[in-house]
């Protein structure tokens, strides 16, 4: 996983709460916050700055041509049930998959995400080891 950029975070409304929680996560790494008008707006509620990106369906400058250009290192996106936002869905994560770009469709997703990640940033997970080493450590 990137270790530093932007992630995109856009989800339903139903995930807003626990995307608050990731976003903070990912704003404390420093990580750039780009997301779609309405999470935006929620998340600045929360006390996280995030830039605002356009869906496909509003037109112009949009997420896909931040996710093509290589802008974003990871994308938080989950499933929403209206119409234009499901086929944005479906056109964020193909072009996520083609530029090989990590990506979570659910929060708990998100939150290991972040926690991984943090993890690796604080040199914790640096010693790997295989489950025979560690059940020989076992007393």
């Amino acid at each position: 996983l990137p270790l530093s950029g932007s992630v995109f975070i856009s989800v339903s409304d139903t995930d807003k709460e626990g995307a608050a929680e990731v976003a903070k996560g990912f704003y404390d790494m420093g990580y750039t916050i780009y997301s779609t008008k309405g999470t935006a707006k929620f998340l600045e509620g929360h006390g996280v700055e995030a830039r605002v990106v356009n869906n496909l369906h509003e037109g112009g400058s949009n997420i896909l041509e931040l996710i093509d250009n290589k802008e974003i290192a990871i994308i938080v996106n989950t499933h929403t049930v209206t119409p234009n936002a499901s086929e944005d869905d479906s056109y964020i994560r193909k072009a996520a998959i083609k530029n090989k770009t990590p990506y979570c469709t659910t929060i708990a997703a998100a939150k290991a995400t972040v926690n991984g990640i943090a993890d690796q940033k604080s040199k914790a997970a640096t010693v790997v080891k295989s489950l025979q080493q560690y059940h020989q450590e076992i007393k």
